[in-house]
């Protein structure tokens, strides 16, 4: 466990690919967000490219701390993987539970519960910046 909380950009990076592969092989599939009269239509795959660019930035960040020797936060690295890990996670397998055929309530079950994913992927972004921030101003660790 100690691994993960030391080395969080492994992680990470080795996702990249996944994403990636996941992207391609959803090339023709579309995320369609209506909101109110306006209808937002992205590309999975751009989804997943711009997913992709997010996790070596995240990963590269992790990185950073770790090759300048800087103390780590335990509990904010397991609130940020879980929180970006975990809500990615279920965010990609969720639509694959429901049928296209599914009653208007269903699908609207699902869209609420994709935005609240969503918004909490989107929340513990901070945590890392928080993370950084901590880490830049406390001394480095002896190895």
């Amino acid at each position: 466990m100690n691994y993960i909380i030391y080395k969080p950009y492994i992680i990470f990076w080795s996702l990249i690919p996944i994403m990636l592969i996941y992207g391609f092989s959803f090339d023709e599939e579309t995320l369609d967000i209506n909101i109110h009269d306006t209808y937002f239509v992205i590309s999975i795959a751009h989804l997943f490219n711009f997913l992709s660019l997010l996790f070596f930035g995240i990963g590269l960040t992790y990185y950073a701390i770790h090759k300048l020797n800087k103390k780590r936060q335990p509990l904010l690295t397991y609130i940020h993987l879980i929180g970006t890990l975990g809500g990615i996670l279920i965010l990609a397998l969720l639509p694959l539970l429901f049928t296209s055929e599914s009653d208007w309530e269903t699908k609207e079950t699902l869209f609420i519960t994709q935005l609240i994913l969503f918004l909490i992927i989107l929340t513990v972004q901070p945590i890392l910046l928080l993370h950084l921030m901590i880490s830049i101003f406390r001394k480095t660790v002896k190895n």
